[in-house]
């Protein structure tokens, strides 16, 4: 990509902040502005300092001429004029660092807001991505994306605002070299050409290092994932030292190349700082054997304030360098975050129906197929009806389909081919919110986040009142176990609910799917992990549920979780059979 369109990815990731960044523009500006004033005060105090060095020789027409002749209006001649030219340099330099404080307040705002919208914005996107393209990543990929990648996009704008802010000062510095002084500019000139070509070949590099370490951070990323994931199985397999190895390779890997690009920048503040030293030593050998180049500036004063201004310029192209590197350093994840954001990302497609009522008559699977790759079909040629208010039991074994079947139902999937009819309406067209709201299923795999019961109960319902808590609880059969915890409500599931039983969880999910009551309940494996005490009080719950018109469907290997079942089908080999009506 060229730099133009790196100007342009960055300004559409600005979206909605373009004005607060104009606004630390203008406001840099100013400051740059008022350092500037500040730096035009050096002349002056170093003549008052130095009066007896041939002050008076200054071409008075010139930027400096006439500031002399303003200081010397405004300052009477006194013991304390020395103090008070200083003083007045202090003050505006005062000023000066005053609002670039109020720029660093600023600035971050922005890259803050601009940040935390990326991560907003990749999120949703990850939302509404298939959970079939989801699961074809590792499971570092997304979060590396959401928080790694993400910080890249920080550095990014904050070096962005900082080199322009660089620039200004440059530009200001340079002015007022230029006014002191054109023909010892013209030195100046010539060395920074050679230094910014020096910047370009060594920003190159950076750049090239900067997508190798794009790509190692990921490999590492995804590693540690796995080992972390993995690491009941690695004790088990007692595979530690292998994965400890592969995690030690991919690390090493990761910080050598970003050790790397740490001395490539350090090379180019190096050359950069040693080749600024260079010109002033250059332009000082040619101001002390060329006579010519001092005409018109006071041989001490002049010198000095060409030498203040030098230094200032210096600082500034090793900031500009500096500055200018960290951005194509970290421009590949940036380029990346953009990329996700303004790619096709395999969305969720979504239709727009919303009935007042789901169903009222029946839903139909119709020939359905489905396989997750191009292996042996996980379902083909299903078919089944499944009436408003009825109770569906499937049986089949573990990994037999039963998941993959109900979670076509939910729309997590999508068949190859087939369809699904709601009324005779294709599936397809219903607003998935809306069918996800009207559909409530318990998974094998449903998730618990490490908050507290009653935040876990109020991510089905957030409106829920207390009592509405309570009641979903004790219908999952988990009320008496939350009433004797010391914390109730507030008692902390841990990670994925690790602080509770696989029963205890298991009912937990469950009372979130009582407290949404939705019209289709979809059960998967729904009391496998209870006692027998505890599913006959979750199964009467669900018979009373279901006399009040809501139809429930349940997979289940165990035949007493299918007792209420009014028509029980077998799942084999991806081929559905019914087996009898348990009662009709």
């Amino acid at each position: 990509m060229t730099r133009i369109e790196h100007i342009k990815v960055l300004w559409g990731l600005l979206n909605y902040h373009r004005a607060h960044f104009f606004a630390c523009v203008f406001l840099t500006f100013g400051n740059s502005v008022i350092m500037g004033g500040a730096l035009s005060c050096v002349l002056p105090a170093m003549s008052s300092l130095f009066s007896s060095a041939g002050g008076s020789t200054i071409n008075r027409g010139g930027y400096f001429g006439k500031m002399l002749n303003l200081y010397n209006e405004l300052i009477p001649d006194s013991d304390y004029k020395q103090l008070i030219s200083v003083s007045i340099l202090f003050v505006m330099m005062m000023i000066n660092m005053t609002v670039q404080f109020v720029i660093v307040k600023v600035n971050s705002g922005l890259t803050v807001k601009i940040t935390c919208d990326c991560r907003e914005q990749i999120y949703n996107k990850i939302q509404q991505m298939k959970l079939s393209v989801i699961q074809q990543h590792h499971r570092g990929t997304f979060t590396q994306l959401l928080i790694t990648e993400t910080r890249s996009v920080y550095a990014v704008f904050k070096q962005v605002l900082s080199v322009i802010a660089t620039f200004f000062n440059i530009s200001i510095v340079l002015i007022l070299i230029i006014l002191l002084s054109w023909k010892l500019s013209a030195v100046l000139l010539i060395g920074s050409l050679f230094l910014v070509f020096i910047n370009l070949s060594i920003v190159k590099r950076i750049k090239r290092i900067g997508i190798i370490a794009l790509d190692l951070r990921a490999k590492l990323m995804n590693q540690a994932t796995e080992s972390i994931w993995g690491l009941k199985q690695s004790k088990l397999m007692q595979a530690g030292s292998v994965i400890s190895k592969k995690l030690n390779t991919a690390s090493m890997n990761s910080e050598n190349i970003a050790r790397r690009l740490m001395v490539k920048q350090g090379f180019q503040s190096f050359i950069s700082g040693n080749f600024t030293i260079g010109i002033i030593l250059a332009i000082i050998l040619v101001w002390f054997f060329s006579p010519v180049f001092s005409e018109g500036i006071p041989q001490t004063a002049g010198i000095l304030t060409f030498l203040v201004l030098m230094s200032r310029l210096a600082a500034y192209f090793a900031n500009f360098s500096k500055g200018y590197g960290t951005i194509f350093s970290n421009l590949p994840a940036v380029l990346k975050v953009n990329e996700y954001l303004s790619g096709n990302i395999h969305s969720e497609k979504s239709g727009s129906y919303e009935p007042a009522s789901l169903f009222n008559d029946k839903i139909c699977l119709r020939n359905i197929h489905f396989k997750y790759s191009s292996d042996k079909p996980i379902l083909y040629g299903i078919n089944m009806e499944i009436k408003r208010g009825s109770y569906i039991g499937i049986a089949g074994r573990s990994g037999g389909g039963k998941s993959t079947m109900l979670n076509l139902l939910t729309r997590i999937y999508d068949p190859d081919e087939g369809d699904i009819l709601i009324d005779e309406r294709n599936i397809k067209e219903f607003r998935l919110s809306y069918l996800r709201s009207h559909i409530g299923m318990v998974s094998q795999d449903f998730f618990l986040f490490n908050a507290s019961i009653r935040e876990n109960l109020l991510l089905a319902m957030p409106s829920a009142s207390e009592q509405d808590l309570w009641g979903a609880l004790d219908k999952a059969g988990l009320s008496g176990f939350v009433n004797s915890s010391d914390q109730k409500l507030d008692t902390l599931v841990g990670n994925d609910g690790d602080k509770l039983s696989g029963g205890q969880r298991q009912r937990l999910c469950l009372a979130t799917i009582f407290l949404r009551n939705p019209e289709v309940i979809i059960l998967d494996e729904g009391t496998s992990s209870v006692d027998m005490e505890t599913e006959c009080h979750i199964l009467t719950s669900l018979r009373e549920m279901h006399s009040k018109g809501k139809t429930i469907i349940s997979s289940s290997h165990k035949e007493s979780s299918l007792a209420d079942a009014e028509y029980i089908y077998q799942l084999t080999d991806g081929q559905l059979t019914l087996l009898t009506p348990s009662r009709i």
